[in-house]
């Protein structure tokens, strides 16, 4: 099979050691591991590469026929599928940085290095090649912070993402926040925060404990313009019945809130059925051990 790929360059000093590139190849990314924060419309493939290149916050681009210009962010990409070129002209650009002065045919030479990144609790990242994805593994600081640890973890509490519409934004406060990654971050961090919504681009609503009552999950992995909606819960340890599915997840049951939180409330458990979720919330002032 032969992949296409073309590398775009940014002239930097000759004394570096590495010189940062976009990386482009034949292929799209997963929908169900991607968590796309920006998707422009009417972008020819050059331009949408440059965007990239350009964005403080993009790491990985896709695009193809339609026109499509698609950022994620760091953590936001699982991985891309390696394609003949098609109608559909699906194709990803990674920003890398190479080693300045490397001369190669091979595709899979530029993907070799590990990359470093050292913020938001992620210190490198490397792409894994296969006969058929480019695999990205990121390498975080704390294990804890890792979205997708398992909620039987023996971290503090896990950041359980999912796809969904969230409550009323007028339940939640409303934070500038320009990635999926970084609001998942946010809420983890935040003792108040339980629940985390990215509705758009620097949109993402955080809800403390006790502050809604439902929501609505959905399965649609398709890549909407105007409105990702993801959804990062804040899962507490359990001591026994470990979840394994989504929908085991939520429908959790009398999960312990920490009491350094200030919201008043002891525990709260889930009842999914179809596609709503409804919480209950037990006040602290009942809290039984």
């Amino acid at each position: 099979m032969k992949l296409f790929f073309s590398i775009y360059l940014l002239s930097l000093p000759k004394f570096t050691t590495a010189i940062t590139k976009m990386v482009s190849v034949n292929g799209q990314p997963d929908k169900k591991t991607g968590w796309p924060s920006i998707v422009y419309s009417n972008t020819e493939w050059d331009d949408c590469v440059q965007k990239c290149y350009n964005d403080q916050y993009c790491d990985v681009a896709y695009g193809n026929s339609s026109l499509i210009c698609v950022f994620y962010g760091i953590a936001d990409f699982g991985f891309a599928t390696k394609e003949i070129l098609s109608a559909e002209l699906d194709r990803s650009s990674f920003k890398l940085d190479i080693p300045n002065g490397l001369c190669t045919s091979k595709v899979d030479d530029l993907f070799e290095d590990t990359q470093s990144y050292d913020r938001n609790g992620i210190y490198d990242f490397d792409i894994t090649i296969t006969s058929n994805k480019y695999d990205v593994n990121y390498q975080y600081r704390d294990g804890c912070e890792k979205p997708f640890v398992s909620p039987c973890s023996t971290c503090p509490h896990s950041m359980f993402i999912f796809r969904g519409t969230g409550p009323p934004t007028n339940l939640g406060t409303t934070r500038d926040i320009p990635t999926w990654f970084l609001c998942v971050l946010q809420c983890s961090t935040d003792v108040d925060c339980v629940l985390a919504w990215f509705s758009g681009y620097r949109k993402c609503t955080m809800y403390s404990f006790g502050s809604f009552d439902s929501m609505i999950r959905s399965e649609d992995l398709a890549i909407q313009p105007d409105t990702p909606s993801y959804i990062t819960l804040k899962i507490f340890p359990l001591r026994s019945n470990c979840p394994r599915t989504e929908n085991e997840v939520l429908n959790l049951k009398n999960m312990v809130i920490p009491s350094e939180t200030t919201t008043g409330y002891a525990n709260y458990s889930m009842t999914c059925a179809a596609s709503n979720i409804e919480f209950s919330w037990v006040p602290t002032e009942v809290r039984t051990y």
